[in-house]
């Protein structure tokens, strides 16, 4: 008989892939006049031999140190020099595609002697010559060695010489182990068959079962590794099992204990501006959590890659900002008059903010599912200005202020004209009797 790799029916589903560097936009421009079996070959090496396998405890924080610095993912990886197989095949993918080569990334289970290995794997795909999906795999150890076979290419398994031959026994569980092809015929056989299939298919969903488990469980780099593809690529992670469903994403402890939710919980939190980020040293985290919003405790490895992908409120950058923070007469005339429209607003005067402006939607202010925290910059321009106004036009240092808030809120054009309208008018007021 024969055996092969079946046609994936499913649509594709379009992205883009990493942005390189110069180094490797260069060599995957030179790919371009080769053809797609050269080019992959190529390319595979290229990767391996800068971007070694490597998931140790240090190589991810290298990557996390980097993150931080704001390091683009390419960059990272070639700056770091190692990687699991997800990084160091996303970049592989990232060159061919820049090579003009169709490309995809692919992730499953690996067989080796009838079994499948214990964790799941990434690798490439790419259109060859012969426009047939071809595997490879930048990961592999060992000398460089040929492309991957082509999906849908069959392999001829060893010759059988006639009905009474042998199966080799190694691809038989035990219950049909030296079973003959002619004794398939027996209903005796036949029945040993049918319990055959029945155990292996029990172990098969125990297996799954079991890989579910450590997917929800394992906190090992492996797991960070595949949440932070799954989030950069999501329609190439989509079929692996378990990996968007589960909880697997750890929370702070809230009004139920600790606990953890799903990437597609996550992705819808963050898609809301809902998604928060803390540790337990900060109070404003513990706080929120308390109220049974979902907060992501950054302390642990596959919490901090996903809200650092997510773009997570970071809780404990904002309890460092309300702590250093403090009132001004001008921001207490902003409140009151943010409340009289029914806009609840906390307003401090805090440093190093990197804009004028921010803003802690609620419920994550943790004052009220109404309220809002707004920090401006001490050494902003705008806070500069409102500062020399204040002095001698109290009510123009207001209007200042209130305007640049407004327009980093974007309310609704009805409240900006009730809040703005009385400010308006109260410095037109100043203003002319200043003159008198």
């Amino acid at each position: 008989y024969r055996t092969g790799a079946g046609v994936d029916r499913q649509p594709g589903v379009g992205g883009s892939w990493p942005n390189l560097p110069s180094a490797a936009n260069d060599f995957a421009a030179r790919l371009q006049s080769l053809d797609a079996d050269e080019a992959a070959s190529r390319a595979r090496d290229w990767v391996s031999e800068r971007v070694v396998y490597d998931n140790s405890a240090t190589t991810v924080d290298r990557h996390r140190d980097a993150t931080r610095d704001g390091l683009p993912f390419a960059e990272r990886c070639l700056a770091v020099g190692g990687g699991d197989c997800d990084v160091q095949n996303t970049l592989l993918a990232a060159i061919l595609s820049r090579a003009g080569i169709s490309v995809r990334l692919a992730v499953g289970f690996v067989g080796a002697q009838g079994r499948a290995l214990p964790g799941l794997h990434a690798w490439v795909e790419y259109r060859d010559v012969g426009e047939a999906w071809r595997a490879i795999d930048a990961s592999r150890v060992g000398p460089p060695g040929p492309p991957g076979p082509r999906a849908g290419e069959a392999s001829r398994a060893p010759e059988i010489g006639g009905s009474a031959a042998e199966i080799p026994s190694e691809t038989l569980p035990a219950v049909l182990r030296g079973t003959r092809i002619g004794d398939f015929a027996r209903p005796a056989a036949a029945i040993a068959l049918v319990f055959g299939l029945v155990v292996v298919g029990a172990v098969l969903i125990a297996r799954h079962r079991f890989a579910v488990d450590r997917v929800q469980s394992s906190g090992t780099p492996n797991l960070v590794g595949l949440l932070r593809g799954a989030l950069a690529r999501p329609e190439a992670y989509r079929e692996v099992p378990a990996l968007f469903p589960r909880r697997v994403v750890p929370l702070l402890a809230g009004a139920s204990g600790a606990g953890a939710i799903s990437l597609d919980r996550a992705r819808g939190l963050a898609h809301r501006g809902r998604l928060a980020v803390g540790a337990t040293a900060s109070e404003l985290a513990r706080r929120v959590a308390a109220t049974g919003l979902p907060v992501i405790d950054g302390s642990r490895p596959e919490g901090e890659v996903v809200a650092a992908t997510l773009g997570a409120v970071d809780l404990d950058r904002w309890d460092a900002i309300l702590t250093r923070g403090g009132g001004h007469p001008v921001t207490g005339r902003l409140e009151q008059a943010a409340a009289m429209v029914g806009k609840p607003w906390r307003v401090v005067i805090s440093s190093d903010l990197g804009e004028d402006v921010v803003v802690l939607d609620s419920p994550l202010s943790g004052l009220g599912r109404r309220h809002k925290v707004i920090a401006v910059n001490d050494g902003g321009v705008v806070w500069r200005r409102v500062i020399e106004l204040e002095a001698e036009h109290p009510s123009a240092a207001l209007l200042l202020l209130a305007d640049l808030v407004v327009d980093r809120l974007r309310m609704p054009p009805a409240t900006t004209r009730r809040l703005l309208a009385g400010l308006a008018a109260e410095a037109v007021i100043e203003r002319g009797e200043s003159r008198r």
